[in-house]
Parts: structure tokens; C-alpha cells; sequence
């Protein structure tokens, strides 16, 4: 049985811009990458839940279904990483029964976030992008140039319409997305279904030893110190 990843620490790493930021780990990443990595945060931490991005259906506690997208195929690695900034939790998400969901604030004071980075293919990236926006983003990414070069690019519609380069991995690319302004997201508590998710995919992403053995109770109170602080 092989150990499980240690946690690769992107935190410095973000600190730095443009080019700088997609070079921070070893490799140069290339300027039309064929496979990125999309690091998450929230809800898709869950393979089970972000799974249906990629290859179709539900998960429990989704009031929504997905027809899979470009490849319908899973993800072809993962690991566990530490973005800097705080968590935030804001807006009002009907598919998940009301409440707020995740938003990342790379600029807010914060131990760091946990995260969970997914390889996929470039199309991938984009298609979650899309479907994270409300179907309305498309189109509309500057790729891939711009956004190597500057460091993210923020997209005209949508609640995660920032997209940021936030490191490399194994010589790829390494990116997420937020809010264009996530201090500004208007501030709710996550509904117990959307808390349920998350919390699962951070016991599964960081339960094992090597990982920091994180369980339920710990992942829960780690959301609640996200939410409280407002």
C-alpha cells in the first residue's frame, strides 16, 4: 500500500505574481498547458461531489444534476495543499438548500486554507469554471497566455469570476477561483447539507497520518472558525 502524499504548502508560493506565481515549484509550467491543476477549496474537496462536474449525476445534498463534462473523465491525480488567506463563506445557494458556500480570500489574515488539488485537462478546468458561474463563463476566459502571464483574470458575470494562478505542481500549472472581491461577498453561514460536503472532503482529503489525521469533529471546527469570523 503506498503512504499518502505529504501536504505540499502553496502558501509562499502565492505570494508572488504573473509568471513568478506559475513558476514558484519546480518545472516551468508551459504556456498552453494540455493539464492543470484546479485547487479546491469547498464543496468539490469531495471527490464524490466533484466527480459529477466531471462525469455526470448528483451527490447527496445537491438539488442539482450534471451531464458530465468534456472527456467524462476523472481526474487523473490529487493531493492535498495549504492556500494562505482565510476562508470565507458568503451569498445565498438555492442548490444546496440556502446558505452561503466557500470563497477564498487570498488577501484575508488566516493560518491558510485547506485545499485539495485536482489534475484534469485544460477543458476540464474551464467547463468547472463555467458551471461554477452559473453557465455564463464559458467563453469568456482569457486563455491561456494572459492569465499565465498575469497571474489570474477576472471574468465579466458570475460569484467566481477571479481566476487565480496560485503555484505549479509537477511542473503544471496550479489554479482556483473566488470572488473578484471576497471580503465584499455578502456574509451567511453555510447550510448544514453545503458544511456536510465540505467536511467530508476535507476528512478525506487530509484524514490520513501523513496528512494531519483530520476527522469530522476536526473538519467542523475548522469550518466554524471560517463562518464565525465572519
Amino acid at each position: 500500500m503506498l503512504a499518502a502524499p505529504a501536504v505540499t504548502d502553496l502558501r509562499a508560493a502565492t505570494t508572488r505574481s504573473g509568471a513568478a506565481a506559475a513558476a514558484a515549484a519546480p518545472g516551468a509550467p508551459p504556456a498552453d498547458p494540455s493539464h492543470v491543476w484546479y485547487v479546491s477549496y469547498g464543496s468539490n474537496l469531495l471527490r464524490e461531489r466533484f466527480e459529477v462536474y466531471l462525469l455526470g449525476g448528483t451527490v447527496a445534498g445537491l438539488d442539482r444534476t450534471y451531464p458530465g463534462g468534456p472527456g467524462t473523465a476523472p481526474a487523473s491525480a490529487e493531493r492535498p495543499v495549504v492556500l494562505p488567506g482565510r476562508l470565507r463563506f458568503g451569498h445565498d445557494a438555492p442548490q444546496w438548500g440556502g446558505g452561503g458556500v466557500a470563497f477564498w480570500d487570498p488577501d484575508g489574515h488566516g493560518p491558510g486554507v485547506l485545499a485539495r488539488a485536482w489534475r484534469v485537462t485544460l477543458r476540464q478546468y474551464l467547463e468547472v469554471v463555467h458551471l461554477e458561474n452559473g453557465g455564463t463563463a464559458r467563453l469568456a476566459a482569457p486563455w491561456p497566455d494572459r492569465v499565465l502571464a498575469d497571474g489570474g483574470a477576472v471574468l465579466d458575470e458570475g460569484w467566481y469570476g477571479r481566476l487565480v494562478v496560485v503555484g505549479a505542481l509537477d511542473g503544471e500549472p496550479a489554479l482556483t477561483f473566488t470572488a473578484p472581491a471576497p471580503a465584499a461577498v455578502p456574509p451567511g453561514p453555510p447550510s448544514s447539507r453545503y458544511a456536510g460536503v465540505v467536511a467530508r472532503g476535507l476528512v478525506e482529503t487530509f484524514g490520513a497520518p501523513a496528512r494531519g489525521g483530520l476527522d469530522d469533529g476536526g473538519a467542523r471546527r475548522y469550518l466554524r472558525a471560517a463562518y464565525s469570523e465572519g
